[in-house]
Protein backbone atom coordinates (compact mmCIF):
# COMPACT_ATOMS: atom_id res chain seq x y z
CA UNK A 1 0.00 0.00 0.00
CA UNK A 2 1.17 3.46 -0.72
CA UNK A 3 -0.28 6.40 1.27
CA UNK A 4 0.39 9.59 2.56
CA UNK A 5 -0.53 8.76 5.57
CA UNK A 6 2.27 7.35 7.46
CA UNK A 7 1.49 7.19 11.51
CA UNK A 8 2.33 3.80 12.93
CA UNK A 9 -1.81 3.18 13.73
CA UNK A 10 -2.68 4.31 10.02
CA UNK A 11 0.18 1.64 8.85
CA UNK A 12 -1.08 -0.80 11.41
CA UNK A 13 -4.87 -0.77 9.99
CA UNK A 14 -3.99 -0.77 6.46
CA UNK A 15 -1.67 -4.22 6.82
CA UNK A 16 -4.73 -5.50 9.45
CA UNK A 17 -7.01 -4.80 6.17
CA UNK A 18 -4.57 -7.27 4.11
CA UNK A 19 -1.71 -5.13 2.67
CA UNK A 20 1.23 -7.08 1.86
CA UNK A 21 3.31 -3.70 2.74
CA UNK A 22 3.33 -0.15 3.50
CA UNK A 23 4.63 2.58 2.21
CA UNK A 24 4.52 6.42 3.06
CA UNK A 25 4.84 9.33 1.16
CA UNK A 26 7.64 10.53 0.91
CA UNK A 27 8.98 7.52 -0.17
CA UNK A 28 12.69 6.58 -2.29
CA UNK A 29 12.02 5.56 -5.55
CA UNK A 30 14.79 2.77 -4.71
CA UNK A 31 13.34 1.35 -1.54
CA UNK A 32 10.27 1.31 -3.32
CA UNK A 33 11.57 -0.58 -6.29
CA UNK A 34 13.50 -3.22 -3.91
CA UNK A 35 10.04 -3.84 -2.30
CA UNK A 36 8.50 -4.57 -5.40
CA UNK A 37 11.15 -6.91 -6.11
CA UNK A 38 11.29 -8.66 -3.14
CA UNK A 39 7.62 -8.84 -3.05
CA UNK A 40 7.70 -10.03 -6.93
CA UNK A 41 10.23 -12.81 -5.51
CA UNK A 42 8.32 -14.57 -2.56
CA UNK A 43 7.43 -18.26 -3.85
CA UNK A 44 3.33 -18.35 -4.48
CA UNK A 45 0.96 -20.81 -3.05
CA UNK A 46 -0.70 -22.87 -6.21
CA UNK A 47 -3.87 -22.70 -5.75
CA UNK A 48 -6.44 -24.42 -7.69
CA UNK A 49 -9.31 -22.85 -9.43
CA UNK A 50 -12.08 -24.97 -9.69
CA UNK A 51 -15.79 -24.85 -10.07
CA UNK A 52 -17.84 -27.22 -9.82
CA UNK A 53 -21.96 -27.92 -10.65
CA UNK A 54 -23.18 -30.67 -10.37
CA UNK A 55 -21.15 -33.46 -12.56
CA UNK A 56 -19.57 -30.55 -14.08
CA UNK A 57 -16.36 -28.95 -12.99
CA UNK A 58 -14.01 -25.47 -14.51
CA UNK A 59 -10.78 -25.37 -13.68
CA UNK A 60 -10.36 -21.85 -14.52
CA UNK A 61 -6.71 -21.61 -14.48
CA UNK A 62 -6.21 -24.46 -17.03
CA UNK A 63 -9.44 -23.16 -18.74
CA UNK A 64 -10.60 -26.91 -19.23
CA UNK A 65 -13.77 -28.11 -18.20
CA UNK A 66 -14.62 -31.90 -17.11
CA UNK A 67 -17.90 -34.19 -17.34
CA UNK A 68 -17.01 -37.50 -16.14
CA UNK A 69 -13.60 -38.77 -17.15
CA UNK A 70 -13.58 -36.16 -20.51
CA UNK A 71 -11.58 -33.11 -20.42
CA UNK A 72 -12.75 -30.46 -22.71
CA UNK A 73 -10.55 -27.50 -24.00
CA UNK A 74 -12.03 -23.70 -23.65
CA UNK A 75 -11.33 -20.10 -24.83
CA UNK A 76 -11.12 -17.75 -22.30
CA UNK A 77 -14.67 -16.14 -22.97
CA UNK A 78 -16.04 -19.51 -23.09
CA UNK A 79 -14.60 -20.08 -19.70
CA UNK A 80 -16.15 -16.54 -19.07
CA UNK A 81 -19.65 -17.22 -19.63
CA UNK A 82 -19.38 -20.94 -18.47
CA UNK A 83 -18.21 -19.47 -15.09
CA UNK A 84 -21.07 -16.80 -15.12
CA UNK A 85 -23.35 -19.47 -15.26
CA UNK A 86 -22.23 -21.37 -12.83
CA UNK A 87 -22.44 -18.38 -10.27
CA UNK A 88 -25.97 -17.77 -11.54
CA UNK A 89 -27.04 -21.76 -11.77
CA UNK A 90 -30.26 -21.60 -9.77
CA UNK A 91 -31.45 -18.60 -11.50
CA UNK A 92 -32.63 -17.03 -14.64
CA UNK A 93 -29.98 -14.42 -15.83
CA UNK A 94 -30.73 -12.60 -19.48
CA UNK A 95 -28.35 -11.87 -22.60
CA UNK A 96 -28.16 -8.24 -21.15
CA UNK A 97 -26.59 -9.78 -18.35
CA UNK A 98 -24.62 -12.22 -19.59
CA UNK A 99 -22.77 -9.49 -21.89
CA UNK A 100 -21.97 -7.40 -18.86
CA UNK A 101 -20.45 -10.09 -16.84
CA UNK A 102 -18.42 -11.98 -19.79
CA UNK A 103 -17.80 -9.19 -22.13
CA UNK A 104 -18.05 -5.93 -19.97
CA UNK A 105 -20.57 -2.87 -19.93
CA UNK A 106 -20.19 -0.37 -22.66
CA UNK A 107 -18.58 -2.94 -25.24
CA UNK A 108 -20.41 -2.88 -28.56
CA UNK A 109 -21.26 -6.72 -28.88
CA UNK A 110 -24.93 -7.65 -29.81
CA UNK A 111 -27.41 -10.29 -27.46
CA UNK A 112 -26.12 -12.91 -30.51
CA UNK A 113 -22.95 -13.17 -29.22
CA UNK A 114 -24.24 -14.63 -26.17
CA UNK A 115 -26.58 -16.86 -28.51
CA UNK A 116 -23.10 -17.84 -30.12
CA UNK A 117 -21.24 -18.93 -27.31
CA UNK A 118 -23.70 -20.73 -25.63
CA UNK A 119 -23.75 -22.89 -28.65
CA UNK A 120 -20.14 -23.28 -28.25
CA UNK A 121 -20.90 -24.73 -25.27
CA UNK A 122 -23.41 -26.76 -25.26
CA UNK A 123 -21.29 -28.38 -28.82
CA UNK A 124 -18.24 -28.61 -26.62
CA UNK A 125 -20.07 -29.97 -23.40
CA UNK A 126 -22.00 -33.26 -23.76
CA UNK A 127 -25.52 -33.30 -22.65
CA UNK A 128 -26.00 -35.21 -19.60
CA UNK A 129 -28.59 -38.34 -19.36
CA UNK A 130 -31.61 -37.85 -18.36
CA UNK A 131 -31.08 -39.89 -15.43
CA UNK A 132 -28.83 -37.99 -13.89
CA UNK A 133 -29.07 -34.56 -12.28
CA UNK A 134 -25.98 -33.14 -14.34
CA UNK A 135 -25.64 -29.90 -15.44
CA UNK A 136 -26.89 -28.45 -18.65
CA UNK A 137 -26.87 -24.91 -20.68
CA UNK A 138 -30.75 -24.05 -21.39
CA UNK A 139 -31.90 -21.12 -23.39
CA UNK A 140 -35.74 -19.65 -22.45
CA UNK A 141 -37.19 -16.63 -24.78
CA UNK A 142 -39.81 -14.11 -23.15
CA UNK A 143 -41.82 -11.41 -24.61
CA UNK A 144 -43.09 -8.17 -23.35
CA UNK A 145 -46.03 -6.59 -25.41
Amino acid sequence: MLSAKGSPPEKVAGLVRGADDYVAKPFDMDELVARIHSWLGRPRLETQHIMRYADLSLDISRRTAKRGDREIQLSQREVDLLLALMHNADRVISRERLLDLVWGMGKNVGASTVDTYISYLRAKIPQCSRRSSGASVSCFRAYSS
